[in-house]
C-alpha cells in the first residue's frame, strides 16, 4: 500500500501534529488492538457509505478531490460535527474524531490526558511528543490502527482505520 492511498485529512493531521512521522510498520506481536477497538461512533472498518448514512445521517459536507491517487483509487471525505470520515471506493478508510462526547471502545475521548491513553491502551507501537500510534497486525496488510493526536499532553483528535504505512 502506498502513502498516496492514505486519507488526505489523516496525512494533514499527522503532518500538522507531528514533528517526526511514525515509522513504517512491518510486524507487531502481540497485537495491541482487537477488531472491537476499531469501533467508534457506531462506525467500524467494515462501514460503507450507505451504512454511514443510515447511522449518522447525511454528511454536512462531502469533498470529492479532483485528483485520484497513483494507485487509481479515489477518496471521498465526509464531514459531520466533530467527525471526519474518508471512504476509498465506497468503503471506510478512516474516521477522525474531535468531539469530546464521542469515546473509543475502551472509553478514551478527546480531552483525556496522555497518561489515560497509556493506562487504557498500554505501550504504543510508535510515539512522539504529539502522537501515540496503536496498531493491529494481521488483516488489511497490517495498516489498521488508532492514532491519538496530542496537544500539551492531551488528546486533541482520535483517528481510527488505515493509519499505518507499510512502505
Amino acid at each position: 500500500m502506498t502513502m498516496t492511498r492514505r486519507l488526505p485529512f489523516i496525512l494533514a493531521a499527522i503532518a500538522a501534529a507531528t514533528t517526526v512521522a511514525p515509522p513504517c510498520v512491518h510486524a507487531q506481536e502481540p497485537d495491541t488492538l482487537a477488531h472491537g477497538d476499531l469501533l467508534i461512533a457506531r462506525i467500524s472498518e467494515n462501514t460503507d457509505t450507505a451504512l454511514a448514512r443510515r447511522t449518522l445521517g447525511a454528511p454536512r459536507h462531502v469533498d470529492r478531490p479532483a485528483q485520484i491517487g497513483t494507485s487509481g483509487y479515489s477518496i471521498v471525505n465526509w464531514s459531520y460535527p466533530g467527525i471526519k470520515m474518508s471512504f476509498q471506493e465506497g468503503r471506510l478508510w478512516a474516521v477522525s474524531i474531535s468531539d469530546t462526547a464521542i469515546v473509543t471502545a475502551r472509553g478514551v475521548r478527546v480531552g483525556d490526558p496522555e497518561s489515560r491513553v497509556r493506562l487504557v491502551y498500554g505501550r504504543p507501537l510508535a510515539q512522539g511528543t504529539t502522537y501515540l500510534l496503536y496498531g493491529m497486525s494481521g488483516g488489511y496488510g497490517g495498516t489498521l490502527g488508532i492514532i491519538f493526536s496530542l496537544t500539551n499532553g492531551r488528546v486533541k483528535e482520535i483517528t481510527i482505520g488505515h493509519v499505518i504505512s507499510r512502505d
